[in-house]
């Protein structure tokens, strides 16, 4: 564009040009700054989805510890319960090798005292009696002796599932740790998605600008450049009615031929030469 064509359109080519320009520096910020809040958000997605990953794993953890674990120690703790809830009553028996020692004493009486029929059978139901005496408490000691490995088996798997629940409590903490974090970096995401949006939205109003902007550009640009060829064409017609009038092409020619020798021009002349040198 010339100098000439620039000042026939001072009004707003040029800050139509210079706020093109400037919409198009807001428009690269713009979109450099969307760039830098993508990045973040692919950040964030990412952490994201190693934390889905992780409580993944932990659940998962959780669920082996119950089933592996607590669920077996559980059934043990049910079977035993069970047994020594049901467990036989007990009675108040005496030391079985006391009672062993007698019985010994009272054969061994028998075998060598003399006595009566009647005495002799009061002692051996008196063994009788204690024989059935001696096989209770020794069953009784046996009962007991077991029911002890019971209890103590017991007191091992309440200890065995206190450690189990401690795992799990443990691992749960971890989950509602990672639940925190996770609803943090959504909540972030959520922020970084808003802000995305809305320089989208600013992008596209400058766009909108630039196109408007442009096209008034172009409109003007287009008028200007019709100008020099209805010029043109006036002197192509002008040249054309020289050739085509002798007369006209003559009177021409003779100022022409004044101006040269420095002759004074008449009214006529001035304003014939003005129409077709112009």
């Amino acid at each position: 564009m010339t100098e000439n064509q620039q000042k026939q359109n001072p009004e707003s080519l040029s800050s139509l040009q210079k706020e093109v320009s400037q919409l198009s520096n807001i428009k690269k910020e713009l979109t450099s700054k969307r760039e830098s809040v993508q990045k973040n958000l692919d950040k964030f997605f990412d952490e994201l989805k190693k934390i889905v990953a992780e409580k993944k794993e932990l659940a998962k953890h959780i669920n082996t510890l119950k089933k592996d674990e607590l669920d077996p120690i559980n059934k043990k703790i049910d079977e035993l319960k069970e047994k020594v809830i049901n467990k036989p009553e007990k009675g108040r028996y005496e030391n079985p090798r006391r009672i062993e020692e007698e019985i010994k004493k009272l054969e061994y009486h028998i075998e060598t005292q003399p006595m009566s029929f009647k005495k002799e059978r009061s002692l051996m139901e008196k063994i009788k009696s204690l024989k059935n005496t001696f096989f209770k408490a020794t069953k009784q000691r046996t009962e007991s002796a077991e029911l002890g490995k019971k209890y103590s088996e017991l007191k091992e798997l309440f200890s065995k599932r206190k450690a189990v629940y401690t795992k799990m409590k443990e691992t749960k903490s971890k989950l509602n740790q990672l639940d925190k974090k996770q609803d943090e970096i959504k909540k972030k995401i959520d922020e970084g998605k808003s802000i995305k949006s809305k320089i989208r939205e600013d992008i596209k109003e400058v766009l909108d600008k630039i196109r408007t902007h442009n096209h008034g550009i172009h409109k003007k640009l287009l008028n200007i450049s019709k100008k020099p060829k209805k010029k043109q064409q006036r002197l192509i017609n002008k040249e054309k009615k020289k050739q085509e009038d002798p007369k006209l092409k003559e009177k021409l020619a003779e100022i022409e031929e004044k101006l040269k020798n420095k002759k004074k021009l008449t009214t006529e002349d001035l304003l014939l030469y003005q129409e077709y040198n112009k």
